[in-house]
């Protein structure tokens, strides 16, 4: 089963073609839905004598003035018929298959490039603080982040669990500049008591000492980071281009029963009888 729609071009003569078809309107003007210029051709026969007789068709039409493309397709073929049957379904479910598992590795990477990504861009904000050289920044992440896993069981000696002896101890370690490594000197500076200023003293030289080790760091993991986004994004439009041919057939191998007005016909025809070995293709071309 095929259909097809074809129109004349303003400068053809159909009288010259030799035989034609005219349908005239079934209904009142202005509502008619049929004219010589829709058809639809309903054909029967042996496999193969349709397909023949639709590609002898429309490779002629053009020869008389007439553009063809198709404007819309669909299969169906009844489970009796089973070899064609099984090579249309499982051709469906082989497209089917392969589209799920690209989206799955095209979701995959795009995941792992917004975590790269944010990786990324949160070492790009270290790295800003180390070339603005905003020591209250890295002073924050230090203490949040490296000397609050200092403590021990049983030995609270990181700033955060010191802070309920020294309330200022925080503060005061924020205040203090890099070369402030003697506990007289830190004690005399901010007022502090001895032991509180030989804390500071032992919190300064590690800190001196990650902010070296991490800087370095930071640079390398950014790089690292930044050639591995790129990748990433390059993969996901990898994955892009490699689904296209698979949407683009699966889409041409459309079963008619995914149709609603397939099933609906398919239930009330008298040609398709269950038991019976059919096959259905519908083929609409304009011109």
């Amino acid at each position: 089963m095929f259909n097809i729609i074809f129109s004349t071009p303003a400068n053809a003569i159909l009288t010259e073609i030799g035989l034609f078809l005219c349908v005239g309107p079934t209904k009142a003007p202005g509502v008619e839905t049929e004219s010589n210029h829709m058809i639809s051709l309903n054909f029967t026969g042996k496999p193969g004598t349709a397909a023949g007789l639709y590609y002898d068709l429309v490779f002629q039409l053009p020869n008389w003035g007439f553009n063809v493309s198709k404007a819309d397709e669909w299969i169906e073929v009844s489970p009796t018929h089973k070899e064609y049957y099984d090579r249309t379904v499982s051709t469906k479910q082989m497209l089917e298959g392969a589209i799920k598992t690209g989206l799955t590795s095209a979701a995959a990477a795009v995941s792992d490039f917004e975590l790269m990504n944010h990786d990324l861009r949160r070492y790009k904000e270290i790295l800003n603080y180390f070339a603005a050289k905003d020591e209250h920044s890295l002073k924050v992440m230090f203490i949040d982040y490296v000397d609050v896993h200092t403590d021990l069981p049983g030995q609270p000696i990181s700033l955060r669990t010191s802070a309920a002896r020294w309330p200022t101890i925080i503060a005061d370690f924020i205040k203090l500049k890099d070369e402030d490594t003697d506990p007289d000197q830190i004690a005399k500076k901010l007022n502090i008591s001895k032991a509180e200023a030989v804390i500071l003293t032992t919190k300064n030289k590690l800190y001196k000492q990650w902010k070296d080790l991490f800087g370095k760091t930071a640079r390398e993991r950014y790089e690292l980071l930044k050639g591995l986004v790129e990748g990433r994004k390059k993969t996901i439009n990898e994955y892009r281009e490699w689904l296209k041919p698979y949407l683009a057939r699966f889409k041409m191998t459309r079963l008619g029963g995914e149709r609603p007005r397939v099933r609906a016909d398919t239930l009330k025809s008298f040609a398709d009888i269950t038991g019976m070995a059919t096959f259905w293709k519908s083929r609409k071309n304009s011109s």
